[in-house]
């Protein structure tokens, strides 16, 4: 009788948390890049972000930080995790985001970021099987030298 007082007080914690993923799976490219956004300037001094912020990349992205993160430990003998390869002191908004226009095909979509005196920014995202991520093109990592 007990367990099944304690699982009744657990239902609403429940339908509660399943609602909340499937919202989460609702979010659209917008929503994605709004997000991205605000984690990337709080993400200084704030270490916990940083894995939100890789969770939110393309895949791609992810693999080439997984890569990256790879070489940095083998370098530095400690195990480097790859949302510690982002690097928060390189983000810098370049005017403040007012407005987003959104061009979706499909599992595709072209993001808009309009400011107030006309600046824009545009970025791409991809919708993956967790939901829209982040295009964030990544220069190509030089191969590794044997010696």
């Amino acid at each position: 009788m007990q367990h099944l007082r304690f699982l009744l007080a657990l239902a609403p914690l429940l339908f509660c948390s399943l609602g909340c993923s499937d919202q989460e799976q609702e979010r659209g490219p917008e929503e994605a890049v709004r997000q991205f956004l605000t984690h990337m300037q709080q993400l200084h001094g704030h270490a916990h972000l940083s894995e939100q912020v890789y969770q939110s990349l393309w895949r791609p992205a992810r693999e080439h930080l997984t890569e990256r993160a790879r070489r940095a430990s083998a370098l530095s003998g400690r195990a480097i995790e790859p949302e510690e390869m982002i690097a928060p002191s390189r983000f810098a908004l370049h005017f403040e985001p007012e407005s987003f226009q959104v061009r979706q095909t499909g599992k595709r979509a072209q993001v808009v970021i309009l400011g107030n005196d006309g600046e824009q920014a545009q970025t791409r995202c991809f919708l993956e099987d967790d939901g829209w991520k982040i295009a964030l093109e990544m220069p190509p990592l030089p191969p590794i030298r044997a010696r």
